[in-house]
């Protein structure tokens, strides 16, 4: 996202500084809680902060479960301190889950923005391309 000011703040969270017209342009996304059964396949590959990773590992452990589509989903969230921060979540079929934040026990009732999805196909060629699942550093320069 070019002409964004980034702040690390986490290990794959940045506080970012978005004009409120971009915000007020994208999609909100409900995220859900994960089902109790997808819980135990996915439990052992979360890391706290690590929402990248989280959401390209379970989807990964989800391929081949569901006949739902499975994407990855990289947008935004609105943080208890008012910040917006970068974020990764997936989304099974047309229902959206959070790995890293709900196995933190963290709120889920905070607004999610939708910036862009990754489709299975997609995110495995982006990874295959860069080493790592989509974020905001290199997300413009290797599209959907």
């Amino acid at each position: 996202m070019t002409g964004h000011n980034f702040k690390r703040t986490m290990v794959d969270e940045y506080s970012l500084d978005i004009p409120k017209q971009t915000i007020e342009t994208l999609q909100r996304a409900e995220i859900k809680h994960i089902p109790e059964h997808l819980i135990h396949i996915i439990q052992n590959e979360v890391e706290p902060h690590r929402c990248y990773h989280n959401a390209y590992f379970t989807l990964l452990s989800l391929n081949g479960l569901t006949k739902q589509p499975l994407k990855y989903v990289l947008g935004y969230i609105f943080s208890a301190n008012k910040t917006y921060l970068a974020h990764a979540w997936i989304k099974v079929g047309k229902i959206h889950f959070d790995p890293t934040r709900e196995l933190q026990s963290a709120n889920l009732d905070i607004p999610y923005y939708i910036y862009k999805e990754y489709n299975l196909k997609q995110l495995k060629k982006f990874v295959e391309n860069t080493g790592y699942a989509p974020d905001f550093k290199t997300v413009d320069n290797y599209p959907p």
